[in-house]
């Protein structure tokens, strides 16, 4: 049922612009005579913050500028997910999408509203450069900071507020003095993500056809089309056309072959009497009659099948059963 592949990268697009939002993040370095020393861009990286501080713990020699893990820097996980209630939407619903073919409508389906926890992690081993990263975060969240995404290869654009939601502080300074220091702020975001269905292409609807029935039997001929297309035919949604609309009323026949299953009456119908049909109020005159088959001519009105015929002249009737009619705007099928 889930087998057919689509992935239009909804998380993957989420976090990729999170963490584009700290990528340029500096600490100023400043000398014994308070002028700046030098600026340090800080590292930024997708993983636990455990992995770096486990790194900390366990390296040898890390003070060795060739291996060490140069502090400050950053790091950002996804933490958690769950369904939005908020935006629950009706079941099935597709959005348009542009498609390929002209002839098609493509949609998608979707979207379906979940919500992401995303964490991150201010390394630092002296508290003048986390606070120096703090403050350049912190300002943009009161308490959430919109990024406007396109979604579904750029066909749909949304706004996705990434909110800053709490901030706890640890500083793991224990041991003894050749212990290394680190100070870590972990800021937790909240976020929103849709996700979407796969895409699908339907044959687009250039016409539409009505016909009204008569109301005493459904089964009957119609008596009214209602026809409405588009001209151009070839016309696209976003082109400049025009809706034709045209009612057109079933041309009365010119014969009509009446079935019946049994006729009552002593000789049954005569050729060239005229019959007149209790229902509907057709009459015909009868140009030939082949065992409980009647040819009709000159025919006057619409039968329908709830009719009942009766002979003028022979006195005649039946109850019919089958008819076709000849020369009609349409056929009886």
């Amino acid at each position: 049922m889930f087998g057919n592949h689509f992935y239009h990268n909804s998380i993957r697009r989420t976090v990729a612009v999170f963490g584009t939002l700290f990528n340029d993040i500096n600490v100023l370095r400043r000398g014994a005579d308070g002028s700046a020393s030098n600026i340090v861009k800080v590292p930024l990286a997708y993983g636990p913050k455990q992995k770096f501080l486990a790194r900390l713990d366990q390296g040898i020699n890390l003070d060795d500028p060739k291996i060490a893990l140069k502090l400050p820097r950053m790091s950002f996980e996804l933490t958690s997910m769950t369904y939005d209630t908020n935006t629950k939407l009706q079941k099935g619903i597709r959005q348009k999408i542009p498609g390929t073919d002209p002839t098609k409508q493509s949609s998608v389906l979707g979207p379906v509203g979940y919500r992401l926890g995303i964490e991150l992690s201010i390394i630092a081993k002296n508290q003048d450069d986390a606070l120096q990263i703090l403050e350049q975060i912190v300002p943009y969240f009161q308490p959430d900071y919109t990024v406007t995404v396109k979604e579904v290869n750029g066909n749909f654009k949304s706004d996705q507020p990434y909110v800053l939601s709490a901030i706890n502080i640890t500083d793991d300074y224990e041991g003894d003095f050749t212990t290394r220091r680190a100070i870590v702020y972990t800021l937790s975001f909240d976020t929103k993500v849709n996700f979407y269905g796969p895409t699908e292409a339907k044959g687009i609807i250039r016409q539409v056809n009505v016909d009204y029935n008569n109301v005493n039997n459904i089964t009957a001929k119609p008596i009214e089309r209602q026809v409405a297309s588009i001209n151009p035919t070839t016309a696209q949604e976003t082109d400049a056309h025009t809706v034709v609309n045209t009612i057109s009323l079933p041309h009365i026949p010119d014969a009509i072959t009446i079935s019946f299953s049994s006729i009552t009456g002593v000789n049954g119908f005569t050729v060239g009497e005229t019959i007149t049909a209790s229902a509907s109020g057709m009459t015909g005159i009868v140009e030939s009659k082949v065992g409980n088959t009647l040819n009709l001519k000159d025919v006057t009105g619409t039968l329908i099948f709830t009719d009942r015929v009766t002979g003028q002249t022979s006195g005649a009737f039946a109850d019919v059963s089958n008819f076709t009619s000849y020369n009609e705007f349409w056929n009886n099928d």
